[in-house]
């Protein structure tokens, strides 16, 4: 499907073959305002690949990337994330320039994505309680219902390039790993009839303007999210370049860090593979 003679092609362009009600979700969130530009595929290899290396104006942002096919989708620390035509794939490029973020709240960007999902989803489809697990899940019960992966480039890392995957009706058959004993979809969770495309304008909308309450109101952001941290209370072990440890999670700091008590002490984390323990 080619771009339509009618849109401007400075605001979306299309790649392929794409799913119409997509088109119409883009259009939506154009018009509303929430993103300038738009880039819809119907296959790639990764769309945080393909923001992250687009050149784009300053004006163009934010700028959403969608695509109906990813080849080589990515988690964080370099892991393959699973989709396939049941799965809801995007990413979304700012400005922290534009934005007036502070190096003191960027960190917080994934935080802000994930709080961003979860209203989007229980607004959807209550009575569903979602909850986040730091830094970049989010969680239905004791399984994975999206996932989130931020990256950034540039001389002050200020094109930030917020990838976001969300099971609305994947099935998990095929995938490499055996994910079904933890991940889920919304279709399996709310036995709805919910597209993938239906949730595009209303979770685009929650991650900017849940981005867009870091830098006035983070206490108050901080606040909402520990009430949402599925890590509380938890014990973990924390695997790292240079140790692996253990310790049960406080909660989070005011710095978006995770706060662990570990036996040597607390600390505050902020990268790492965690592995939920068993409690004894």
């Amino acid at each position: 499907m080619d771009t339509d003679a009618n849109e401007p092609s400075s605001r979306l362009q299309c790649q392929g073959t794409v799913d119409p009600l997509g088109v119409q979700a883009i259009r939506q969130i154009l018009a509303n305002g929430i993103c300038q530009t738009a880039a819809y595929h119907e296959a790639t290899s990764s769309t945080n690949t393909w923001a992250l290396n687009e050149s784009v104006e300053a004006d163009s942002l934010p700028r959403l990337v969608v695509a109906d096919s990813q080849t080589a989708g990515r988690g964080r620390l370099g892991r393959n994330w699973h989709s396939d035509q049941g799965t809801l794939t995007f990413s979304l490029r700012v400005s922290a320039t534009a934005l007036n973020l502070s190096s003191a709240v960027s960190p917080m960007i994934a935080l802000a994505a994930g709080m961003g999902v979860a209203d989007a989803i229980e607004h959807r489809l209550a009575p569903l309680r979602v909850q986040l697990k730091w830094p970049n899940d989010v969680y239905l019960g004791n399984r994975k219902i999206a996932g989130i992966l931020v990256e950034a480039t540039g001389p002050k890392a200020e094109r930030v390039v917020v990838g976001v995957g969300i099971n609305i009706d994947t099935r998990f058959e095929q995938a490499a790993e055996p994910l079904s004993a933890t991940a889920t979809s919304l279709s399996e969770a709310a036995t709805t009839g919910l597209t993938r495309y239906e949730l595009l304008p209303s979770v685009v909308q929650q991650i900017v303007a849940r981005i867009n309450q870091l830098n006035q109101q983070t206490s108050e952001f901080l606040d909402e999210y520990r009430t949402r941290c599925y890590l509380t209370g938890k014990t973990i072990r924390i695997e790292r370049p240079d140790r692996i440890f253990t310790g049960t999670v406080q909660g989070v700091a005011t710095d978006g860090g995770l706060t662990v008590v570990t036996p040597t002490g607390p600390e505050t984390i902020y990268s790492g593979v965690i592995e939920i323990l068993a409690a004894k």
